[in-house]
């Protein structure tokens, strides 16, 4: 829900206030998060480290995997070599557009 400003006789209307929305979704956020780090720290300590580790080694094996196909992506790319090694997953044989042979 947008809070708006009350209209003054030189506007004829009102205009929404787009910080207080950002502001309230915020402030749901952090509040989202306190309640979910609560129920989290009131549970026995080897159910959290299974949970943290069954939501974190996922997540950093795919920013990894993500990172490293995007730097071998761009590596391709920034190439001045021809007849490179094609990226990680390309077993084509095709680099650059051109066949290999």
């Amino acid at each position: 829900m947008w809070v708006t400003r009350a209209a003054s006789p030189g506007v004829p209307n009102a205009t929404p206030v787009p910080g207080v929305r950002l502001r309230s979704v915020m402030e749901w956020l952090v509040e989202w998060w306190d309640a979910a780090e609560l129920w989290l720290v009131q549970l026995p300590y080897p159910l959290q480290v299974m949970l943290v580790l069954a939501v974190l080694v996922p997540l950093a094996w795919g920013v990894g995997w993500l990172i490293d196909r995007g730097i071998d992506a761009l590596g391709a790319k920034l190439t001045r070599v021809r007849d490179a090694e094609p990226p990680v997953g390309r077993r084509d044989g095709v680099a650059g557009g051109r066949s290999a042979g």
